[in-house]
């Protein structure tokens, strides 16, 4: 296989005047060097569409829904809006995540393959179902999530004061537990509308992490997140206070779930270490790859929790 050369900053801690020189090593090649494929892995986000789809699957567990028609949807949409997202070049990413941004230029064509791959695969796979209620669904989302990264006229969605950091907890849990709701309305419980309330607190938790990284260029380029709007001390307050409801929330389903309360105990106990821990050390400055492994990692903890109550 020929390889791919790619072009990475020198310097992989926070963004300063000299992390963003580049530099040109011959070692980065696909197919022969794990560090490059992992590069590859994050900037087209198949990293974090494998851990949206972890995510998913596990809460679907959780509540009782069949997770399995919704998972290739859930691959292919979270391919889809980040690839385009990452082809719209903001001046606060280039400026937060400079390794990621560079990368991701040398990425470009197989950021457009992949995003027209996956729309052909969440428009078909409904087609092919005769599903309208999803191909509805997607569609109407689509549009939206697309509006988030792509101007409609003059404005964005991103552009909206504090969005940046409520758009995708709010999307991933819409997605996730949305679809198996539409077409079984018998699954809206009690403990269906606490897991969804746990999920957001969850992905909040995720997004606040990654915009309490991008506090700097956020600020410097006018970009309105949670984090930026209340700061370093208070951003973190909130992700103790949130880590701590999450807790109180599986624990109250462990008596809510019946069957399924040995995997919530695992979720609760497991969830929070992970975060608690995540939450700590981001009190110094991280790497990128920080947030892009561990913080990022956060999707995968559930569905490692349900399976580890199972055996």
């Amino acid at each position: 296989m020929r390889a791919v050369t790619f072009l990475l900053p020198t310097d992989d801690r926070k963004p300063t005047a000299d992390s963003t020189r580049l530099r040109r090593d011959p070692t980065f090649s696909f197919g022969r060097n794990a560090r490059t494929f992992g590069v590859c892995l994050q900037t087209l986000h198949l990293y974090g569409a494998g851990g949206i789809v972890a995510f998913g699957w596990a809460m679907c567990e959780l509540v009782g829904a069949v997770a399995a028609p919704w998972m290739p949807l859930w691959f292919f949409a979270a391919l889809l809006f980040y690839n385009v997202d990452r082809l719209r070049r903001d001046p606060s990413d280039a400026f937060n995540t400079p390794r990621r941004e560079a990368a991701a230029r040398q990425l470009r064509r197989w950021s457009w393959f992949l995003a027209a791959g996956a729309a052909i695969g969440l428009l078909t796979i409904p087609l092919a179902r005769r599903d309208w209620i999803t191909l509805g669904s997607i569609i109407g989302g689509g549009l939206v999530c697309l509006n988030y990264s792509l101007p409609l006229g003059d404005f964005r969605l991103k552009e909206a004061p504090l969005l940046k950091t409520f758009f995708a907890p709010g999307l991933v849990t819409a997605a996730v537990f949305g679809l198996p709701l539409l077409h079984k309305p018998d699954l809206l419980s009690l403990g269906f509308l606490v897991a969804a309330i746990w999920s957001s607190l969850f992905l909040f938790c995720n997004m606040a992490l990654c915009d309490l990284r991008d506090i700097p260029g956020d600020r410097r380029f006018g970009v309105v997140s949670v984090p930026s709007r209340l700061g370093i001390p208070r951003t973190r307050k909130l992700l103790w206070i949130l880590l701590a409801a999450g807790f109180m929330l599986a624990l109250a389903e462990t008596r809510i779930a019946g069957a399924r309360r040995r995997e919530w105990v695992s979720v609760a106990a497991l969830s929070a270490a992970y975060l608690g821990g995540i939450v700590h050390a981001a009190r110094r400055e991280r790497s990128e790859r920080f947030y892009e492994w561990w913080v990022e990692g956060l999707l995968f903890i559930p569905s490692i929790a349900v399976l580890a109550a199972r055996f």
